[in-house]
């Protein structure tokens, strides 16, 4: 049975790419604007600094920093380093040239992103900061870390049969590990399902059996606790009370089906909960504008679009 996070992760369609490994010279800094993906920066060897809008960040061998909302940043060997367009220095680097010159290497990264469906998403996302930064005397596994990511580039560079399924789940592993040690070592207690073990199962529970015909009381009594403070912990925890979490991410996981299966409408409307063909529509149309046929019917008109 898949976990929560791994239901999460599957529906929002998580992607990796790594940009390259690196190692800098001189006086680096690199600028990146505002960005669709999810970015990230592995310090392997060395130390540098992180610069969004007026915060700096020291960073140093074993840190991982994530930008989970593609938020612009200057990523430098000091503070005062001048920066050029992250995308020049790419290229230089595919080149196989330096983009800064010098003769010793003085910081040594791994970088690339994460990508997600958007129009897909979770609170657990919509909640995250504008920057994560792990300390790897916080995290104390930088070995594991780094043998991962350095398995990525290996299937990356090589692409042997199956290479793509195995970027993504490692690509997984990395993202819940960050996700995870975030919410719990990190986040505050408030709007943090993953401090309160409870609202922790139930949320698993509702991901686990999306299709039953959960109420408040229900799920208060598989929880053991009243009504009264189930309700009070859940939005504390969640952002949101239950029924409006059931009924978000059954229509996330609608959206999901319509998107990637041909399935029969009243079949997705079962998967997700609604034994009503009536009540199913009626639910999509109000959360997101349209009926589920239409919503097929568009993304099958953008698709052909596309390709033109």
């Amino acid at each position: 049975m898949e976990s929560l996070l791994g239901d999460i992760l599957s529906t929002i369609r998580l992607k990796s790419a790594i940009y390259f490994k690196h190692g800098f010279c001189g006086s680096w800094g690199m600028e990146a604007p505002n960005s669709p993906y999810s970015q990230f920066h592995l310090v392997t060897s060395g130390n540098c600094v992180l610069e969004i809008g007026e915060e700096i960040n020291s960073l140093e061998k074993g840190d991982i920093a994530i930008l989970p909302h593609g938020t612009p940043h200057q990523i430098k060997a000091t503070p005062d380093a001048v920066c050029i367009p992250g995308q020049e220095a790419f290229m230089e680097i595919m080149k196989g040239d330096q983009p800064f010159p010098g003769k010793e290497t003085s910081t040594q990264l791994i970088c690339g992103h994460y990508e997600i469906d958007r129009e897909l998403s979770h609170p657990i996302f919509e909640e995250l900061p504008p920057y994560i930064i792990i300390k790897s005397a916080d995290y104390g596994r930088y070995d594991l870390i780094y043998s991962m990511f350095e398995l990525i580039l290996e299937e990356m560079t090589l692409q042997k049969p199956g290479f793509d399924t195995v970027i993504i789940r490692l690509a997984e592993i990395l993202f819940i590990s960050i996700i995870r040690h975030y919410y719990l070592h990190q986040a505050s207690e408030k709007l943090n399902m993953f401090k309160d073990e409870m609202i922790y199962q139930a949320v698993n529970l509702i991901h686990q059996e999306l299709a039953n015909s959960w109420n408040i009381e229900k799920l208060a009594h598989r929880m053991g606790v009243s009504r009264t403070l189930f309700i009070e912990r859940f939005k504390s925890a969640v952002g949101e009370t239950p029924m409006k979490y059931i009924t978000r991410w059954r229509m996330t996981k609608a959206r999901y089906l319509l998107k990637k299966t041909d399935l029969p409408l009243p079949q997705i409307g079962e998967k997700v909960g609604y034994f009503s063909e009536t009540a199913f529509n009626r639910a999509f149309k109000q959360m997101c504008g349209v009926s589920p046929g239409k919503f097929r019917q568009q993304l099958k008109q953008e698709e052909e679009k596309s390709t033109l």
